[in-house]
């Protein structure tokens, strides 16, 4: 009998506890617990049925019975919090980012090699069902060369205290432009970062090369021009295309692209131009498919398609890119250790 516990009832932990009250109707897991120091938070949980509650996660650490945890507490309790779990004999799936640094990545890399539990990283779009078939296209070669992925995520809300955009969403996309790319790590990255009202950063422009490919990424919670904003743009040699996060379900399709023709005195351009198509998905929430595929793989190999290496290669592609923006000059990939 599979138990499985959330830590942590904010808005992303009530997520979890939504859809895995679903896997626990699907018989993928049997108990549920849910541990979080608002009394309130509790109580919300009250339209869930057979629920056990709890105030203190450490009480759950003694608990033989639990298999499972999803760690959805804010971000300076993850390091913590992910290596007791471990220590406890329980796989962990953790909110990305995986730790604030990359030294306490390694930290719990070593301790998940130490208990051989099960050790997940929350980076949710790699089970979006339009990133996964933008992948596969990509990966048949029907965009040829890729030249540019560019991503956006824009909108006006409050800072957060706790950390600025990098890690709180450029995380998100430097994650996601290796995966697009087979998983491939960056050469080198940059950042261009802006600071205006707190401590921490509001905006930030982030550009990472893969050889001939580059991608960017632009972060703001400062901007109202747009509503929320949060789209993606890829071009290669052979065709385009368009990803509105916003609209699930479906990706937009542009078969246009340049064909070049060599010729004595230079070179000749001609547009391919044979329009543009909708390409509709079977729907698929992605944080479902992601605790599913989390439950599945803890009861198997633990083979997580968002392991801890990739966790903490998140993380420090973000140190090295505020590095890169303090020295004003790209900040090489070539190892996973920050410097």
């Amino acid at each position: 009998m599979t138990k499985y516990a959330i830590i942590g009832l904010g808005y992303w932990g009530s997520n979890h506890l939504r859809a895995l009250d679903k896997l626990r109707s699907d018989k993928l897991i049997e108990q549920l617990v849910v541990c979080d120091i608002n009394e309130t938070a509790l109580q919300e949980t009250l339209k869930f049925p057979n629920i056990e509650k709890c105030r203190d996660w450490r009480i759950l650490l003694k608990d033989e019975s639990l298999d499972m945890v999803s760690i959805v507490s804010p971000s300076p309790y993850h390091f913590e919090m992910t290596k007791e779990f471990l220590l406890a004999g329980k796989d962990v799936l953790v909110e990305k980012p995986m730790a604030l640094t990359s030294k306490e990545c390694d930290i719990l890399l070593e301790v998940q090699n130490q208990t051989g539990k099960g050790l997940m990283v929350g980076h949710v779009f790699r089970f979006h069902p339009a990133v996964i078939e933008l992948r596969n296209r990509i990966q048949n070669g029907q965009f040829g060369e890729i030249l540019t992925i560019m991503i956006r995520r824009i909108a006006l809300r409050p800072p957060r205290k706790d950390m600025g955009v990098m890690l709180a969403l450029g995380i998100h996309e430097v994650d996601l432009t290796c995966f697009l790319l087979g998983d491939k790590t960056p050469d080198s990255i940059f950042a261009d970062i802006n600071y205006y009202y707190d401590k921490q950063e509001e905006t930030a422009l982030i550009l990472q090369k893969f050889g001939k490919t580059s991608a960017y990424s632009f972060e703001s919670w400062i901007d109202p021009t747009q509503g929320k904003l949060r789209e993606l743009s890829l071009v290669g040699s052979l065709g385009s295309v368009m990803i509105d996060f916003l609209v699930p379900n479906e990706i937009k399709i542009i078969q246009s692209h340049l064909i070049v023709k060599e010729l004595e005195k230079g070179k000749n351009f001609d547009i391919v131009d044979k329009g543009e198509s909708i390409v509709k998905l079977e729907p698929k929430e992605p944080l479902l498919e992601e605790i599913r595929h989390f439950i599945i793989q803890s009861k198997g190999n633990k083979k997580y398609e968002s392991n801890g290496t990739i966790g903490k290669r998140a993380v420090l592609m973000i140190e090295k890119a505020i590095k890169a923006y303090r020295k004003r000059r790209f900040v090489k990939m070539d190892n996973m250790v920050y410097e």
